[in-house]
């Protein structure tokens, strides 16, 4: 017995741990088949195990002997309601789970079901741990599982199906353990909707149920919404035919949003609603149904920004550039009452406001009071630029190292992808380009210009071209993907790593500081880290990177400042020093030193010319 995430976890039958989650089995309490939207309670009595990842989220494995009959519950929840609305014969289910979804298909009849399930885990549980409890549903005539991220495995198949069903996917270990864990969040975006569109047949459907509280919680079926609206519009829709396209049920606290490119006609809605009516599902959204204002706005021309924002949560439709789907509080309602009554999944919105403040107080505490004593002892002018320079250098590489992180995670289909194809390639290259500043850069200012215009050319140039390519490359199989990332990474940062050691060349005279300039830039990385996050969550991923480039801007404008005033410096000293100043000594060993006496003279003069000047 132990606790995990505040519950107590007792009578495990199977665990397993991986890069993805951990994932458990243990024995369902009751014979009373389990349910996420089930209409009525069900009569009959199953043998259930229950799958949950990460200690929250959950699945159900059903006893399956192959009598399809005793599982006839399934059409009572609301999760199966497109099954009502027209038959279906090709079938993906994304996130298999415990193969509730694929039971379901068997039920309703259809006579090819694709199975797309990511973890690894999860596959071995259904396929070989719990295979005869489960009845080996990778067996059942017309059922095929695939161990795949959902949206590269349909972008590069060629198969096409009557219905995508999507039930509940999600683990909240995105939303309470690791902001840049963007796999389920990868499922609701419009990008993510046009791939499953183009994965239809003729009239198919889009299928995807997710919670709903019709008094606290509304905001997911208004984003799913949102999302919908805006990906039928990219297939040619127009606004006013919307509603021709999209139907949602609910049952208690679940609620399916169904839509397809092709147009519901009367007879086709009329037998649909019929069905759903007899099942006793509530029909919230359909062709002659309205529900509020706000569904009756965004399947319209009115959801313009100005509507958006005048909504108490952020429901504007997710994109790959802004992705995070189950984020709809907004940080400002971090600081207002109101925010924490819809913040129920949404921690991460909270934990990172609370990471930004402990990051500030760092930068307070080990930046800003060093640099107020500092100041104390020597002049302002001296110790802003290289104060400056180094913490842009932190706020720019960090800022660009994790928009590109989740631009990829998208890209690459998981995080684990992201994490190790992303750091590698930034490290790895980033380390070549610092070994390739030489330890005086004192007197090469053409060279220090080309590196500075070769960073803001390739960082331009891949934050142009990163979403172009990701687009263009997402039917690739994961290879040639990492290939396309780590070309689209390593000449930006091998750029980015030239600029410490640059630095450190035109600010090494200060050789007492340098242990600060490096405190500083390891501080302000810290806080960029965080802040990345919390700036890809309310302005998306293409404005965090541009703000990255920004930092780069900053230095380079100190590090170009900086050498133009040395120069003067210099040029004032060496004409306040005569040529005969310059008078060769002697060393210990009676050898001529004639350059450490000039620099001595130099460096002498140089300071009465600068208290001079002062």
């Amino acid at each position: 017995m132990f606790w995990a995430k505040g519950a107590e976890q007792t009578g495990t039958l199977f665990e397993r741990w991986n890069t993805y989650s951990r994932v458990r089995v243990r024995e369902l309490a009751g014979k009373v088949p389990f349910g996420w939207g089930m209409v009525r309670t069900p009569e009959a009595r199953v043998d259930q195990h229950y799958l949950d990842i990460d200690a929250d989220a959950g699945t159900i494995i059903t006893r399956y002997d192959g009598d399809i009959g005793k599982l006839a519950y399934l059409k009572d929840d609301v999760i199966n309601a497109a099954y009502l609305v027209q038959p279906a014969a090709d079938v993906a289910v994304v996130g298999v789970g415990g193969g509730r979804d694929i039971l379901s298909g068997l039920l309703f009849g259809a006579s090819r079901i694709r199975g797309i399930e990511i973890n690894p885990a999860i596959f071995e549980v259904l396929t070989e741990k719990f295979a005869d409890f489960s009845g080996h549903l990778d067996r059942q005539p017309g059922v095929s599982l695939v161990n795949a991220e959902a949206r590269s495995y349909i972008n590069h198949s060629p198969e096409r199906y009557d219905l995508v069903q999507i039930s509940l996917i999600d683990t909240w270990a995105a939303t309470a353990a690791g902001g840049l864990t963007l796999t389920e969040n990868r499922l609701y975006t419009v990008e993510a909707w046009d791939d499953f569109y183009r994965a239809l047949k003729p009239g198919g459907l889009l299928s995807v149920s997710r919670w709903y509280d019709a008094e606290k919680h509304r905001g997911e079926l208004y984003r799913l919404i949102a999302i919908a609206a805006s990906a039928l519009q990219r297939k040619g829709v127009s606004a006013g035919e919307l509603r021709h396209h999209v139907v949602a049920v609910n049952v208690g606290g679940i609620v399916t949003v169904i839509t397809r490119p092709d147009a519901f006609n009367d007879a086709e809605w009329q037998g649909a609603r019929e069905r759903l009516q007899a099942q006793g599902f509530k029909i919230l959204l359909g062709p002659d149904v309205t529900f509020d204002t706000v569904t009756s706005t965004l399947l319209s021309d009115k959801a313009d920004q100005a509507f958006f924002d005048s909504l108490p949560e952020n429901i504007a439709a997710s994109t790959d550039d802004n992705p995070f789907f189950f984020y709809t509080s907004r940080f400002s309602d971090f600081v207002s009452t109101h925010g924490w009554e819809i913040m129920s999944n949404n921690a991460a919105i909270g934990i990172t406001g609370l990471l930004i403040i402990v990051a500030l107080c760092a930068c307070g505490y080990y930046i800003v009071l060093p640099f107020l004593r500092l100041a104390r002892r020597m002049p302002m002018a001296t110790l802003t630029p290289p104060v400056a320079y180094f913490s842009a250098i932190g706020m720019g590489f960090m800022l660009i190292e994790i928009s590109q992180m989740q631009r990829l995670m998208v890209f690459l289909g998981h995080p684990v992808y992201g994490l190790s194809v992303v750091l590698f390639t930034i490290l790895l290259f980033s380390g070549i380009g610092s070994a390739t500043v030489g330890a005086d850069t004192s007197s090469r200012s053409r060279v220090t210009a080309f590196r500075i215009a070769a960073l803001f050319t390739t960082l331009v140039v891949a934050g142009l071209l990163t979403p172009l390519i990701t687009t263009w490359a997402r039917s690739l199989s994961t290879d040639m993907r990492i290939l396309v990332s780590v070309l689209l990474l390593a000449p930006p940062a091998f750029c980015m790593g030239m600029m410490f050691p640059l630095g450190l060349g035109v600010w090494r005279r200060h050789h007492e500081l340098l242990p600060f300039f490096w405190s500083t830039n390891g501080i302000t990385s810290m806080l960029a880290s965080v802040l990345g996050m919390a700036l890809s969550i309310q302005f998306g991923i293409a404005k965090t990177y541009a703000l990255g480039v920004c930092s780069y801007a900053v230095c380079a404008i100190v590090i170009v400042a900086s050498r133009r005033v040395q120069s003067i410096d210099m040029s004032a000293a060496k004409a306040a020093v005569s040529p005969g100043a310059c008078i060769a000594e002697k060393d210990g060993g009676g050898h001529i030193s004639e350059g450490k006496s000039e620099y001595r003279v130099f460096g002498e003069a140089r300071r009465q010319w600068r208290e001079r000047r002062s």
